[in-house]
């Protein structure tokens, strides 16, 4: 693998919900969205979220849908969208940009570890799929298949982390 277009992404915590790898979105909301034009949307978290991004918001009550950033108030931690649904109670919103993994290496196998791969989030509509379930153990180097995941590269992880390092290369289309 030529590393110089893979950046490195260490995995050290337990994170048992989906968490995106690069540049995309993965958070939530209990902001109370009625349909129309430039709803402000309070999230959880900015990261990665500008304006021109697709945004998948899904779960709590109203049904799923794609909505375009039209703009952004990173002082306010708010941005704007067009809905055609209602949303409310606690959803989560994510984005679908394409990654391609490189290898995945175990620095540090920690105890109990298990880590899952996914190809999009799992707690979008529809749900992201499982490409790896990793368990490593001390002095077992772990490989996947190196290739492009299409809806985002997501992870979760359970057990005593110790230090994963997953390559990744964002792609703008």
């Amino acid at each position: 693998m030529s590393h110089w277009q893979y950046r490195p992404f260490h995995i050290t915590a337990t994170q048992a919900t989906a968490t995106a790898i690069g540049n995309n979105v993965a958070t939530t909301s209990s902001t109370t969205i009625t349909a129309g034009p430039g709803v402000v949307v309070t999230p959880a978290s900015m990261a990665n979220i500008t304006v021109g991004r697709w945004l998948n918001f899904s779960g709590g009550t109203g049904t799923f849908e794609d909505v375009l950033v039209k703009s952004i108030d990173t002082v306010g931690g708010t941005f704007t969208a067009d809905f055609v649904n209602n949303h409310s109670g606690g959803y989560t919103i994510s984005s679908q940009r394409t990654v391609d993994i490189g290898d995945v290496v175990v620095n540090d196998p920690g105890t109990s570890v298990v880590l899952t791969l996914y190809d999009g989030n799992p707690n979008a509509t529809p749900a992201g799929t499982a490409i790896a379930v990793i368990k490593p153990a001390s002095g077992n180097d772990t490989k996947i298949d190196k290739g492009r995941i299409n809806r985002g590269l997501f992870y979760t992880l359970s057990g005593t982390p110790g230090d994963v390092t997953v390559w990744y290369h964002d792609r703008t289309a």
